[in-house]
């Protein structure tokens, strides 16, 4: 599952005017725009095929101005708070906001669950009784 992907879709949907970049931001880019990086990742194994997916993840508003970046961190508040594509919801939300520059971080906890382990089936099964 790739979280990060999910936000992108998430910001397209709500900001389909603003370009957003998830590799690199080219030379020349144009304001406003976003930016999603991933921060860090952990996997954790819980229980047998259970684990714990947790991502950082640091959306970058370029924007035209302070006040601009601070209304959009706003916004990102309640509208990044559950991905809705696939209902996780975010936590450790927070903002700074530097020359333009919104730093937007929020983190996200999934859980999962591998696929078990498939065997070959059985085709016959032949019993031979002998008995007085």
């Amino acid at each position: 599952m790739d979280i990060r992907q999910e936000v992108i879709k998430q910001l397209d949907g709500l900001y389909p005017d603003i370009p957003i970049y998830g590799e690199s931001v080219p030379q020349g880019f144009e304001e406003p725009s976003f930016f999603v990086k991933v921060l860090d990742g952990s996997r954790a194994q819980q229980l047998d095929r259970r684990y714990i997916h947790e991502v950082s993840i640091d959306i970058h508003y370029f924007a035209t101005s302070n006040k601009a970046a601070e209304k959009m961190a706003n916004n990102l508040y309640e509208q990044m708070e559950v991905l809705e594509a696939i209902k996780i919801k975010g936590k450790n939300m927070k903002h700074e906001v530097s020359d333009r520059v919104l730093h937007f971080f929020i983190d996200y906890k999934v859980h999962l669950m591998k696929d078990a382990k498939q065997y070959p089936k059985m085709n016959r099964l032949e019993e031979h009784v002998y008995g007085k």
